[in-house]
């Protein structure tokens, strides 16, 4: 039942949201129907707040305000702040509102950006990952190390390292005969298992220029075993050439050794494309060593022989005898 008020007329305590006209509308209509029905009829204005009768002239009026909730709203409604009653609640419903989803669409960006952030980290850290695992193919692990922290290393000379170069015999006539594909098949297949010995041996692969392999030992981390560590992966390498077959017939590849123990200077040359560059007569000398040796053989110089033998290590070492090197005499 309803309640007199102190004016002399009845208030109806219902709050509910109307479109005026809307009580033209069949009472039977369910709250879905009338839920789907304001949810259609956006170009209508809708009230909230109260309905109250007065008994003495028999009438029902509302008093309320519009009830917006987004800006938005009131821009379709052509409406401005000043539309909404000062005395009313529906501003700070508004600015509420406002606020409620400014904050969740703040919350959102932020949650997007966090996963982007994420997913670049992620993708970050693997390219990070991907360039040190190529410094260190190409550079000794140790001078990797410090340019990947930001350090440029100073060049430095090494009192006593062992040189090798090694080329394929053959190979010009060898590349001129067959596709260029077959050529590269060959050379990844034999690099790749010189690759391996020098993981095995303790040798670090300075370069390879077409068919020829060079690698040194003793540095940048001295090595006192270095001449024996190269004689072991010259020997290896050597067996490892005649299990890869030659694209022209089919026959083992042979390759020619050469080897030299001195002194280099060694250091990182360039910054786009860092390379680990030695320098010396050692290197001269080590490279005519391969150029005058004999296919499927390893030379060596008189130096790197004379410390094998200091070191030991049960090597069979046979003399050639004195021969014309080319800069070096005899």
């Amino acid at each position: 039942s309803n309640e007199p008020s102190s004016s002399g007329g009845n208030i109806m305590r219902e709050e509910e949201i109307i479109q005026i006209g809307y009580l033209s509308r069949s009472s039977s209509a369910s709250s879905m129907e009338a839920e789907r029905f304001i949810s259609e009829t956006v170009d209508y204005l809708y009230l909230k707040g109260e309905l109250i009768y007065h008994k003495e002239t028999d009438t029902i009026f509302m008093a309320g305000a519009p009830h917006v909730t987004k800006p938005q709203e009131m821009y379709l409604r052509d409406m401005s702040l000043a539309d909404l009653p000062v005395h009313s609640n529906a501003r700070e419903l508004l600015f509420s509102s406002m606020h409620q989803s400014a904050t969740i669409n703040i919350a959102r960006q932020l949650e997007d950006t966090m996963e982007h952030l994420d997913t670049a980290r992620d993708a970050m850290n693997k390219e990070k990952a991907r360039v040190e695992e190529l410094l260190h193919g190409i550079l000794p692990p140790a001078i990797a190390d410090q340019l990947a922290k930001g350090i440029r290393p100073e060049a430095e000379r090494y009192r006593s390292v062992t040189i090798l170069f090694s080329d394929i015999v053959g190979f010009t006539k060898l590349s001129s005969s067959v596709k260029p594909q077959a050529v590269m098949n060959m050379l990844n297949t034999l690099f790749s298992k010189f690759d391996e010995l020098c993981d095995k041996h303790q040798v670090f692969k300075v370069e390879t220029i077409g068919d020829a392999y060079m690698v040194v030992c003793g540095l940048p981390t001295p090595n006192e075993r270095h001449p024996v560590h190269m004689a072991r992966f010259a020997i290896d390498m050597a067996a490892a050439a005649r299990s890869v077959k030659s694209p022209v017939d089919g026959s083992p590849l042979q390759i020619r050794v050469g080897m030299h123990s001195g002194s280099v200077m060694a250091g990182v040359v360039g910054v786009r494309a860092p390379r680990y560059c030695l320098f010396g007569d050692a290197v001269n000398t080590a490279s005519r060593m391969e150029s005058n040796s004999v296919a499927g053989c390893i030379q060596m110089s008189a130096s790197m022989m004379s410390e094998l033998h200091a070191l030991g290590g049960g090597f069979s070492i046979k003399k050639r005898g004195d021969l014309e090197v080319k800069g070096k005499g005899r």
